[in-house]
């Protein structure tokens, strides 16, 4: 049995190009500023980053450790803290969202960097 097209011939091509008037449907990844589900997850890890700088959050105090501390270091003391102050284990459920919040922005190296760069202690409080 030959492979190919069948009795019908080769499959139809993508069809006419749209009329200029119909830019505007065209399909996601082709209109101009087109977000990926990546990026806007990026971009709103910088904004609560941004927002956590703004009100004075210390995130660094929240997980306690030390700004210098490596990726390892924050997963590690983030699973420590998570476990110590989950509700329920008895913990406090706001403080253990809080460390969820700190671990989210720190976890990631630019919504770390941002947070970083916006967050001055004692100026916004």
């Amino acid at each position: 049995m030959p492979y190919g097209p069948g009795p019908a011939g080769p499959a139809p091509g993508p069809g006419p190009a749209p009329a200029a008037s119909d830019n505007n449907n065209a399909g996601p990844r082709l209109m101009l500023g087109y977000i990926s589900d990546q990026q806007k997850e990026e971009r709103l890890k910088d904004d609560q980053a941004e927002e956590a700088a703004e009100r004075n959050e210390n995130l660094y105090g929240d997980l306690e450790i030390q700004k210098t501390d490596s990726q390892d270091e924050i997963k590690r003391a983030y699973r420590k803290m998570a476990l110590k102050n989950h509700p329920d284990r008895g913990g406090d459920a706001a403080k253990f969202q809080q460390i969820g919040k700190a671990f989210r922005i720190l976890s990631n190296p630019r919504a770390k960097k941002v947070y970083d760069d916006t967050y001055k202690p004692g100026i916004f409080a």
